[in-house]
């Protein structure tokens, strides 16, 4: 009796260890949505008082009603030069675009050159962010009669594009004007249609040219840009703006491996050639280039490139053995991969059966390995 009542009271004294569930608050991500700016004109004449609309656009419709705050700088002044309706944009719940008006004001004195306006996002909801290409606009006044300039200073197009770029004028006038523009870009396959002139008729107020920028291989990214400039314009009632250059800079949309090689000899000695394991080659073009050759693999269309290995091949097309002659290859891939080079090869001999195997490629799952097998031969 008397170990029934100990072994009771032992059992009600016992702690037991029970386990708490803790809940952990899990952040919940947060989608970004992009928004840019808009103007309905980039440039006008202070005399005309237009009334401009800036909008702004996001990517993705919100729940809840987005405030976007706007900045506003330039050399024109804010209730001087020109008046905004308001200073912030709304865009309504479950709505993609919103706007706000601003006015050009005439002082009636009269100003030489030209004013800006800037308008850039200022504060944003934890919810929407900058877009790469539209976090800005501006907008130039003149006092003269019409300004000249391009709608924007840079914008990016895919590679294969055939851009048509429009030279503005603010207004249409009552007589043809004259403008003189140039381009520069280091590659050779893009090029901007005209002779650096055209007009602009009367009662118009634009003229576009076309932008070449189909290439058809990978590009390297020194290669990627045009700059077309307004040098001048033969018409004293034209200002131009402050848009009188852009930058167009291309995307890459080819896919495969670029293999180029150069030589010192300013001859057409050597091509290229490439073959896999079931014999099929692919060469490049007879081009007659002086001193360099390039191949485009297309990963699509040769073979395509599956996994596997392939052969690089140097073909001795007018090389004829007696001087030797150092040939440097580069590789260049769709996201820029150059592989480690540039490598060389000197020949030194006529190749007996007219190629020579110089590098071997290894396809992994769209990795490629690059392996020189000779320096020379």
């Amino acid at each position: 009796m008397y170990l029934s009542v100990a072994a009771l009271l032992f059992s009600c004294t016992k702690t037991e260890e029970v386990e708490v569930e803790k809940l952990v608050e899990v952040p919940t991500a947060i989608d970004l949505s992009k928004v840019s700016l808009a103007s309905s004109a980039s440039m006008t004449t202070e005399s005309d008082e237009q009334v401009i609309i800036i909008s702004a656009a996001i990517e993705a419709a919100q729940e809840e009603t987005v405030t976007i705050q706007l900045n506003f700088a330039g050399s024109a002044a804010l209730n001087s030069d020109y008046s905004v309706s308001s200073s912030s944009i709304t865009v309504p719940a479950g709505e993609l675009t919103g706007t706000t008006e601003l006015t050009i004001i005439s002082d009636g004195v009269f100003e030489s050159g030209v004013e800006n306006i800037v308008i850039s996002l200022a504060e944003l909801p934890n919810t929407i962010t900058p877009s790469d290409n539209g976090s800005f606009v501006q907008i130039d006044i003149t006092d003269g009669e019409a300004l000249l300039g391009f709608e924007t200073s840079s914008i990016t197009i895919e590679e294969n594009s055939f851009y048509t770029l429009n030279f503005n004028l603010s207004k249409p006038l009552n007589e043809d004007i004259v403008v003189y523009y140039s381009s520069v870009t280091e590659n050779s396959n893009y090029a901007v249609e005209g002779n650096g002139e055209l007009i602009i008729q009367a009662g118009q107020s634009s003229k576009s040219v076309t932008v070449d920028a189909n290439d058809g291989r990978i590009t390297a990214s020194d290669e990627k840009s045009i700059v077309v400039t307004i040098n001048g314009v033969e018409n004293d009632d034209v200002t131009i703006g402050s848009n009188a250059s852009i930058a167009i800079t291309t995307t890459e949309i080819d896919e495969g491996l670029q293999i180029s090689s150069t030589w010192s000899t300013q001859s057409d000695l050597f091509e290229l050639r490439v073959t896999d394991s079931n014999g099929n080659t692919v060469e490049s073009a007879s081009s007659f280039n002086a001193g360099s050759e390039s191949l485009f693999i297309n990963k699509l269309d040769f073979s395509p490139l599956t996994n596997g290995t392939y052969s690089i091949e140097l073909i001795a097309y007018l090389f004829d053995g007696l001087t030797s002659e150092t040939v440097t290859f580069n590789f260049l891939d769709e996201v820029g991969g150059t592989y480690g080079g540039p490598y060389t090869f000197i020949a030194n001999n006529r190749f007996v059966d007219g190629n020579i195997e110089v590098f071997e490629l290894q396809v992994l799952d769209g990795v490629y390995t690059i392996t020189q097998t000779n320096t020379s031969n």
